[in-house]
């Protein structure tokens, strides 16, 4: 069975889990504000014609908007003494432990706080459309409940193709892999 998402499960038990940082800030807006490149240089390059003033336009439009939202989010964190994306986080995660009890993983929100990404994989995915797209896939090691109250890591995996909004979380490890080589025959 599962279950989709809209957002990335270890980014959002990171950003419960730490507390504010400007780079935290940076990183979280990132996506957003590099959105903002391709338009500057499309619209310097129809106005003005030189790609060189437009790139530079668009990476100081970009710092200028990055700084913007760093700095909004200092503000909030100092005013109100929480982080924005702490308190998203917090309420992601509260809802996902009713939502993970569908897959039968038992577990709760501080277990989830605790979890750890062991492995990633990317792997290029030609079969479905024309295009090839990158699939991201994580593995993550989630603390759950048993029926005596022993605690037992469970792996889940989650997947994601790269450039869209949708996580897809499941029951999984990775896979050994075993290799093809020769025998070394010096002894």
């Amino acid at each position: 069975m599962k279950l989709i998402i809209n957002y990335d499960f270890i980014k959002e038990v990171y950003n419960a889990r730490d507390n504010f940082t400007l780079s935290k800030s940076f990183f979280n807006n990132l996506p957003s504000n590099i959105k903002f490149i391709p338009f500057a240089i499309g619209f310097s390059a129809l106005y003005g014609g030189d790609l060189s003033i437009a790139s530079q336009a668009s990476v100081v439009g970009f710092g200028l908007i990055s700084a913007g939202d760093v700095l909004t989010d200092a503000i909030f964190y100092k005013i109100y003494g929480e982080d924005v994306y702490q308190m998203t986080a917090s309420k992601r995660l509260k809802k996902l432990v009713g939502e993970l009890e569908d897959l039968n993983i038992k577990t709760d929100y501080d277990s989830l706080l605790e979890s750890e990404l062991y492995e990633k994989h990317y792997k290029v995915d030609v079969n479905e459309g024309i295009l090839p797209r990158l699939v991201e896939k994580k593995y993550v090691l989630v603390p759950g409940h048993f029926f005596r109250g022993d605690k037992e890591d469970i792996s889940i995996l989650q997947e994601h193709v790269v450039g869209s909004k949708e996580y897809v979380l499941s029951l999984g490890s990775p896979s050994k892999k075993t290799s093809k080589r020769l025998a070394n025959s010096f002894s």
